[in-house]
């Protein structure tokens, strides 16, 4: 999946590295060729032109391939390690639209939610604005019913890694899952950072308890939690 943008950039959280390979370590690749890394110091910000999404399936999961601006280049980066177009709005409670009709697609910032808008599903790229109705209503249902709800109980912002994915990007990332494409799922880790107590918070205190009735994949490990309602009330948990 790719957004295209003369005017994004990207930040580093830490001390981190763009790779050629995502699936090797930073530190494996510089010893084999040191033009297979570039070290990214903390704070530093770099305008990209492509940003391209992973399915949680392949090896390089929890990874993004950017092409940097300026003709820097495509790397991988891993997701957590920065922040990102879509992660920078302020999560404050938004007024949310009665369905699917009711959001103005077009616009990243446009509310799904109390808590989500548009940019979290479609990752600001045009081809994942969604022009089917049902799913439309569905990425609203979803949000509203499903994700706001986690929100709360978290008490700080969700992030998405992957949200609403066409039929087409499902297919190019790698994916022959309906979940995405329905419009009711959502790859994501809390802001602050702390995803394994997320992960285990949440297996504990809505999939055990049987709050949580849809999909669950425990996917700490590689940058994300997944949720889905796709099979609302045929509770699955799952790892990667």
């Amino acid at each position: 999946m790719t957004i295209t943008s003369n005017r994004m950039t990207i930040t580093a959280k830490r001390k981190t590295a763009f790779k050629k390979d995502p699936t090797r370590q930073a530190a494996d690749l510089q010893r084999e060729n040191a033009g297979l890394v570039r070290i990214v110091e903390e704070g530093e910000v770099w305008p990209i032109e492509r940003m391209i999404d992973t399915d949680a399936r392949t090896d390089a999961a929890g990874h993004m391939e950017v092409e940097l601006g300026h003709g820097a280049g495509r790397w991988h980066i891993y997701a957590l390690h920065f922040d990102l177009p879509h992660h920078r709005e302020a999560k404050g409670p938004k007024q949310a639209p009665a369905n699917g009709r009711a959001v103005r697609w077009s616009d990243p910032l446009a509310p799904v939610s109390r808590w989500f808008a548009v940019q979290e599903f479609t990752l600001n790229d045009p081809r994942r604005i969604p022009t089917d109705r049902t799913a439309q209503d569905n990425i609203v249902r979803f949000s509203t019913e499903g994700l706001d709800p986690v929100r709360e109980w978290w008490g700080a912002g969700l992030v998405s890694n992957s949200g609403y994915r066409p039929w087409d990007v499902n297919r190019e990332i790698g994916s022959r899952s309906p979940n995405h494409p329905s419009g009711l799922a959502m790859d994501l880790r809390p802001i602050d950072g702390d995803i394994w107590g997320f992960q285990e918070r949440f297996d504990a205190e809505w999939y055990n308890t049987g709050r949580w009735l849809g999909g669950f994949g425990l996917g700490a490990h590689r940058g994300f939690i997944h949720l889905d309602m796709r099979e609302w009330g045929t509770p699955r948990r799952w790892g990667y």
